[in-house]
């Protein structure tokens, strides 16, 4: 980089790197770290050295190049390729142009992820250009351009036009890499890995000034006292709305596996779902998440194959720990999430509680189109209604027609009937507690080592009021998903519910670590929770935590929980309008109803909560 930097200026930006290297290392770790040092040296750099670009950064496995001429760009794109036909790797690539921004030590700009993503686009050993690097070249480079059509991609509001330069053969929209003879190429790589030096170089990779700007612990919230990570939901570009059940349900499985890390805090999906369709930027989500670590990734689909990419950044050092792409038949998705799951688990140094290797909520499934169905039951059950409960249990019914002893959809039968309960939608009641009952035990019974059937039966114990079975149902469950925020926010529901707000207070406190976005349901039992300890001044801030999203009657049950608070702290105008506020909210609210709707161990504090209620307001009828 130049010492007297532009700060803004127009550039063509190259993003490239190897297809498939974590792999290739994993198999040949020497000669690989060989052909990609004699490649970055011999090649790379005095090409595009010669076309009058500059190196940017070299990364694990790519580097990015900037160039004042978008023809100079893909004219060096081009001969990068041919040159590099005879290494035993493949390196993909993306161009664009566009905008960019020097800080002096790095460059910044919608157009360099643009050119990133292009690249993930490529063909090993092909070239991806945008459409307005196409409308510069067309009649200046003597190639062939394959239109790909509009794809939509990740960080970018608009679709993106995309074509690939034909490398060598080319068939269709198909890059085919010449084959040219390996035998100097070769040559070099197996020199390079006796020489002294090739790993005082690897260190020199890992240890060189941060790949962008690093996230500042001293702006967390939490202290990093463990391995901590956010998965963000995979980006979608297949292009067909229908695979966003895919794309999510591989991050979604991912968080799944990674919630039995007893060690490892992994941030929930609802929280780390928040930056979906957003400009990512890894250091602000660290800092905002409390997380060293982010994965991110993207799924698109080929006929019968796929491309998973994943990427993990350890956001406070700056750098990306690892990369990959998967171009894997469609029959193989199961394999490929798996293998992204476990690599983390390897880079976090993790292990897995005991028994538990097998117990993510989909590794039960056989095929992708039952895994498809769960992920759709799973979408219309976070809609907590009457219609969308109904609907997500006919797909599980489905599921469980194709696969009977599937822990998991066994486990979300018992919890939709059990939801039924719940909210009076059941027809039958006890019917619905009968059925709810059945399937929490086939579940516990077809493996007692996962968690599911556990939290299911708590879920059905905790209706029928039976709290103190209901805590050691969720502490079972806890046992095999230590890290599951949702399973740790339930039990410390159960936990308040039994009168024991100590307890249930330390539980919040550690289910919102890994979910500030909590539901509202969960803020607002933890305000109550703080009511209980006499923690009037915490719990107001709490309350209005649970007002950001809250819905229906838990927008009347925040208030009133501040109606008391308020008057606890002596102040009674809050108090009283947050009681109109609640009534406002459900005009039928009644002490009755109150009295029929909460469930309570200790009668006597029920009702000392009524009549306070009563007292600053409430109805009797």
């Amino acid at each position: 980089m130049s010492e007297t930097p532009n700060p803004r200026r127009l550039a063509a930006i190259l993003a490239a790197d190897v297809a498939g290297y974590t792999k290739l290392v994993e198999q040949n770790t020497d000669g690989t770290i060989a052909a990609w040092k004699a490649a970055r040296d011999d090649v790379i750099k005095p090409h595009v050295e010669e076309k009058s670009g500059t190196i940017i950064k070299f990364t694990g496995d790519g580097f990015l190049a900037e160039f004042p001429s978008v023809q100079d760009a893909v004219a060096c794109a081009i001969t990068l390729q041919e040159h590099l036909a005879e290494s035993s790797l493949n390196f993909r690539m993306g161009l664009n142009t566009g905008d960019v921004t020097d800080d002096g030590g790095d460059i910044h700009g919608e157009g360099i992820n643009i050119a990133a993503r292009l690249e993930a686009l490529a063909e090993p050993g092909g070239i991806c250009i945008s459409g307005d690097v196409y409308n510069q070249v067309q009649n200046r480079i003597d190639a062939t351009f394959n239109d790909l059509g509009e794809h939509q991609v990740k960080n970018v509001s608009r679709p993106v036009r995309v074509y690939a330069i034909a490398i060598g053969e080319a068939t269709g929209d198909t890059i085919i890499k010449g084959s040219a003879p390996k035998s100097r190429f070769l040559q070099v790589a197996v020199a390079a890995v006796v020489a002294v030096g090739v790993l005082a170089g690897v260190g020199w990779w890992w240890t060189e000034r941060p790949e962008f700007t690093p996230a500042d612990p001293a702006k967390m919230q939490y202290v990093l006292d463990k391995p901590s990570i956010a998965v963000l939901a995979f980006t979608n570009l297949t292009g067909d709305p229908e695979q966003e059940h895919v794309s999510d349900g591989i991050s979604e499985d991912i968080i799944s596996t990674l919630a039995r890390l007893p060690s490892v805090v992994v941030i929930a999906r609802n929280s780390s779902f928040s930056y979906k369709g957003k400009a990512s930027d890894v250091r602000q989500i660290a800092e905002e998440m409390s997380v060293r670590y982010v994965l991110e990734g993207s799924l698109q689909s080929f006929g019968e194959n796929i491309r998973i990419t994943a990427q993990l950044i350890d956001a406070v050092s700056g750098h990306h720990v690892w990369s990959q792409k998967f171009d894997r038949p469609r029959a193989e998705f199961f394999k490929v999430r798996d293998e992204i799951t476990f690599r983390i688990i390897q880079e976090l140094n993790a292990k897995l509680v005991e028994g538990s290797a097998h117990n993510s909520n989909s590794n039960s499934f056989k095929t992708l189109e039952v895994w498809l169905l769960a992920r759709k039951a799973v979408s219309h059950a976070r809609l907590w209604n009457k219609v969308d409960n109904q609907i997500a249990l006919d797909l599980v019914h489905r599921i469980l027609k194709i696969e009977p002893d599937s822990v998991w959809a066994n486990s979300e039968v018992s919890r939709r009937y059990a939801m039924q309960i719940q909210f009076g939608w059941a027809d039958d009641r006890e019917a619905a507690l009968r059925k709810a009952t059945e399937y929490a035990e086939k579940a516990i019974a077809l493996n007692p080592t996962a968690p599911d059937g556990y939290d299911a039966m708590a879920y059905v114990r905790f209706n029928q009021g039976r709290i103190e079975e209901a805590i050691e149902f969720e502490e079972k469950a806890l046992d095999h998903a230590p890290g599951d925020s949702l399973m740790t926010t339930l039990l410390a529901l159960y936990y308040q519910k039994d009168m024991q707000p100590d307890r249930a207070i330390e539980t919040f406190e550690r289910a919102v670590r890994s979910d500030r976005l909590a539901a509202a349901w969960a803020w607002e039992n933890y305000g109550e929770s703080l009511i209980m300890a006499s923690r009037y001044e915490e719990a107001v801030p709490i309350y209005f935590e649970a007002l950001k999203s809250a819905k229906g009657f838990f927008v009347t049950e925040i208030h009133l929980g501040l109606a008391i608070a308020y008057d606890a702290l002596g102040q009674d105008d809050k108090a009283q309008a947050a009681i109109r506020a609640a009534i406002e909210s459900y005009p039928r609210l009644t002490i009755p109803y109150l009295r029929n709707f909460q469930r309570y161990k200790d009668q006597d504090y029920k009702d000392r909560w009524l009549a306070k209620l009563k007292r600053l307001g409430v109805p009797e009828e």
